[in-house]
């Protein structure tokens, strides 16, 4: 996680009746197209059959379309990679997700909104409880321990699956630099700049003088 922001404490997407259309399917995992809006950019739903199992392992990719779909959703220029290996254990009630992701972004200069290519690189781990479970968890975590960002993170099982595309597009949001800036860009420049503007154009600035005056 990145030392900058806390990590996201979010729910999967758990819509009332789940709606997709497949792309490929095999007993285990589907790649789904967005329907009615109940299906995030990059979905790749873990069924519930493959939850049970001891371990099971798969690598994603995103296509040229998701990655459109999900530049849109982060703000970003562009997207031009990117892929994650995922790892999934069954503990009891329990499921432990372990990932990695590789990417390669184009975000916006905050200061002259040049393009900023950056490669990102990151490891995540998530723990599955049961409903049950996780509200109990949730009752007795204090706000300190909330609030931590090396706090594990936890979620509640979602009763439909995992859909471990989202996990992956929540945790490459957090990898991302929250103020990309072009090398060589002098930001103090252009605050002075801003400053002095704002004065100029300030109307309580042009109010005083006039009272002044007066």
């Amino acid at each position: 996680m990145p030392s900058w922001q806390a990590p996201l404490r979010f729910v999967m997407p758990r819509p009332e009746k789940p709606v997709f259309n497949v792309l490929f399917e095999d007993p285990i995992m589907t790649s789904r197209k967005p329907d009615e809006g109940n299906t995030p950019e990059l979905s790749r739903l873990v069924a519930e059959e493959a939850l049970a199992r001891d371990a099971y392992s798969l690598d994603i990719e995103a296509t040229e379309d998701e990655r459109a779909a999900l530049a849109r959703r982060f703000g970003l220029l562009g997207i031009d990679r990117l892929k994650a290996s995922i790892s999934l254990k069954s503990r009891g009630e329990e499921v432990l997700l372990d990932g990695q992701l590789e990417a390669e972004v184009t975000q916006a200069c905050v200061v002259s909104l040049d393009p900023v290519h950056s490669t990102i690189a990151s490891r995540f781990s998530v723990r599955y409880m049961s409903p049950d479970d996780f509200a109990d968890h949730v009752a007795d975590e204090d706000e300190e321990a909330f609030l931590d960002p090396e706090a594990e993170d936890i979620e509640p099982l979602p009763d439909h699956g995992i859909d471990v595309g989202e996990v992956v597009s929540q945790y490459l949001m957090l990898a991302l630099d929250p103020y990309p800036r072009k090398e060589g860009t002098d930001l103090g420049a252009v605050g002075s700049e801003g400053d002095d503007a704002e004065a100029r154009e300030n109307p309580f600035s042009v109010l005083k003088k006039l009272q002044d005056r007066g």
